[in-house]
């Protein structure tokens, strides 16, 4: 008796849930969030080896942080406007410039 008074409490505490809204909607990133980075600044970068010149990539692109992506390397999807980041081919070139 006392499982069915648990089932029926928690079954009732998660119908006063907020719903996350529409499925397959994608969230914009907050207006505090805006990009301040300026991945067209740093594309001159494609194809120059990227250890080189991160930190030259970072300042032209007005970005307050990097990330460099290493082939089969794991990345998260968190969305950081102020962050650059330069993708590399297996021979440490860089092969994309974008922000996120």
């Amino acid at each position: 008796m006392r499982r069915l008074a648990l089932i029926g409490l928690l079954l009732a505490s998660s119908a006063c849930a907020k719903p996350l809204g529409k499925p397959g909607t994608a969230l914009a990133p907050p207006a505090d969030l805006a990009p301040s980075c300026s991945a067209a600044s740093a594309q001159s970068f494609v194809g120059k080896v990227g250890d080189e010149v991160i930190e030259a990539a970072r300042k032209a692109a007005d970005a307050d942080l990097v990330r460099v992506i290493r082939p089969g390397m794991a990345v998260t999807m968190d969305f950081r406007g102020d962050r650059l980041n330069l993708k590399l081919d297996d021979t440490g070139k860089i092969v994309a410039v974008t922000c996120g």
